[in-house]
């Protein structure tokens, strides 16, 4: 039975030329709910993203002529966001089979 993550999803059919950078930008967008609804403020009152930052972690990996990453969320309900709302790639939350979480950009295959 595959393994289902509270926090964490899978990301498959990332094309080849997204950069992690770009990947973790995505992650955030995610995390980050309008600002009507929640805004986060710094220890000298002004309202940042950084706790975003802070919170979301992320991997990417090429995997089979694509990248696959993954995203762990800072709570279940932004996971959950992320798994019903429509994304760019694909998104699940059940580890089947096998995730690479790290790989070099150019891996030595033998």
């Amino acid at each position: 039975m595959p393994s289902q993550s509270s926090r964490s999803v899978r990301v498959s059919e990332v094309p080849k030329d997204v950069t992690r950078d770009e990947f973790l930008e995505a992650a955030k967008k995610i995390t980050i709910e309008p600002a009507k609804k929640r805004i986060f403020f710094d220890s000298a009152g002004s309202s940042s993203s950084a706790a975003a930052d802070q919170c979301v972690r992320v991997s990417l990996a090429p995997q089979f002529g694509e990248q696959f990453g993954t995203i762990t969320f800072p709570s279940v309900q932004c996971k959950q966001k992320a798994l019903k709302e429509k994304q760019k790639w694909r998104y699940d939350d059940l580890f089947d089979g096998i995730t690479i979480l790290h790989s070099s950009q150019t891996p030595k295959l033998e």
